[in-house]
């Protein structure tokens, strides 16, 4: 959290672990401003302006500014929008121009309502999830889907998966339920824990998971990890757990069949440092991967 202090003084989040469920309308205002930007509606000088308007709260079409005050203000908001670019990324091109990306990682839904999903980090480290196996896999597909369509039926459908009925939320805050998730992804993504299951190396277009998360209940239950509801019902990270385990079971089988750990790497699709610790005699192994 940084303070700004201008006409008023604000308490404004500067990174996506610094919002709690008291931000809500900021991070709604915020996610609508991030969409308007995906969708080409803003500029990305515009976009980075509007990051700031959003996390203080301020309606820029009611901003009234006094000739006097005009050039100091401007100068903050400038020193603003250098100091508050946390919700993207700049990534260099070939031509030397720059290109901005969103980049959002969230361990904590802000979008409460009496149906939806709970996720939360306590300051000790002890999650709080209800996010089910079967919610999270259905919400991977539809978040997809709407970020290459923006349909409104993906995104009620999404909104539906992850909150409850339809007519639970506004457009605006649906929008904000879309965002939290993909943060919620990306924070998972990021856990070394799951890491087998989300690094690719050989084919960047296959999916995420070695195993394929819209065939992984399935393959679970088929494995003897319980029934399609059972495997369903589970929270995301016992789900995720069990995951890890089947692969790590896949790598062994593989190597007790004769494969080396850069034939398992390229069968599976994932680097051959995640095959290596799985392997019997890892030094046998040293070189002739």
């Amino acid at each position: 959290m940084i303070t700004v202090k201008l006409k008023n003084s604000y308490q404004i989040p500067s990174r996506w672990s610094d919002f709690q469920l008291s931000h809500y309308r900021i991070f709604v205002g915020l996610c609508n401003v991030i969409e308007k930007f995906e969708t080409g509606l803003l500029t990305f000088d515009q976009f980075r302006l509007m990051i700031v308007f959003a996390l203080m709260d301020i309606d820029p079409e009611k901003v009234r500014i006094s000739p006097k005050r005009k050039d100091g203000l401007s100068e903050n908001l400038f020193r603003l929008t250098e100091l508050l670019d946390f919700p993207y990324v700049l990534k260099d091109n070939e031509d030397g121009s720059r290109t901005a990306y969103i980049q959002i990682s969230l361990f904590r839904n802000l979008i409460q309502t009496e149906h939806g999903y709970k996720l939360d980090v306590s300051p000790a480290g002890l999650v709080e999830c209800t996010l089910t196996a079967e919610q999270y896999v259905d919400a991977l597909t539809l978040t997809e889907l709407y970020s290459q369509t923006r349909s409104d039926e993906a995104l009620t459908k999404l909104c539906e998966t992850l909150h409850g009925p339809a007519g639970t939320l506004t457009r605006e805050e649906m929008v904000a339920a879309y965002y939290n998730f993909r943060g919620v992804i990306d924070w998972i993504h990021q856990l070394p824990q799951y890491s087998i299951l989300f690094r690719r190396h050989y084919d960047k277009k296959s999916p995420e998971s070695p195993l394929g998360l819209s065939s992984s209940i399935f393959a679970l239950s088929k494995s003897g990890y319980g029934t399609l509801k059972e495997i369903k019902d589970l929270d995301v990270f016992t789900y995720l757990g069990a995951l890890v385990q089947m692969s790590v079971e896949s790598i062994r089988q593989l190597a007790a069949a004769g494969l080396k750990p850069g034939q398992i790497a390229e069968k599976l699709n994932i680097p051959v440092s995640e095959v290596i610790p799985h392997v019997t005699d890892n030094d046998d192994y040293e070189h002739t991967l």
